[in-house]
């Protein structure tokens, strides 16, 4: 096998952020080149050489997951409970929203509720189970995002003056953004790691 091929099959099977793997590719490539022929057959399998470079620093994504949702539901509660004095009072009497802009609000409650314990539950499970709990809790926080945006939405359609629905589209993004970003880095972990 010739050393590009070895530090192709190496790659694939390292769970590392891609600084560190650049330095393990690195540092890999420098000892096969220095050792010659014959150094590849010496060094050991890919996959064993990877899962020996996984064990030192095992990447801690869900876990990072779980925290960004725990982040990201505590923004939102704050932006909900912080811009609720913004909004003007609304024309129709407690219970006679028009359309679903009360069970939009139930709806996002649960939904926070429903990403923060997975999300808690993450933090002490045990590993085999912590990437499926992180992009549950990540996934529903996105619903309750969501369902959050859709609210004034409708809200701005019955509500004058109210302001337009893109800019809790805006907040959400920003308040989800480093929620699906750890999201994407569990999922790609959890990918590689089944392959």
């Amino acid at each position: 096998m010739s050393v590009e091929r070895y530090l192709e099959e190496l790659a694939r099977h390292l769970h590392a952020w891609p600084l560190r793997r650049r330095r393990i590719l690195a540092e890999v490539r420098a000892h096969l080149q220095d050792a010659g022929e014959g150094g590849v057959e010496r060094f050991g399998e890919p996959a064993a050489v990877a899962a020996r470079f996984n064990a030192v620093h095992p990447p801690p994504p869900a876990r990072l997951t779980a925290v960004a949702v725990l982040v990201s539901a505590w923004l939102v509660f704050g932006a909900v409970q912080g811009l609720e004095g913004q909004f003007r009072p609304a024309p129709w009497p407690e219970g006679g929203a028009p359309g679903m802009i009360e069970d939009l609000l139930t709806y996002a409650t649960f939904a926070i509720l429903a990403a923060v314990a997975p999300a808690l539950v993450t933090l002490v499970a045990p590993r085999a189970l912590r990437p499926g709990l992180a992009l549950a809790a990540a996934g529903m926080v996105t619903v309750c995002a969501a369902l959050l945006v859709w609210h004034a939405v409708e809200r701005a359609e019955h509500v004058p003056a109210q302001p337009a629905g893109w800019w809790a589209a805006a907040l959400a993004l920003v308040v989800l953004s480093p929620t699906l970003g750890a999201a994407g880095v569990t999922l790609r972990m959890s990918l590689r790691r089944s392959s």
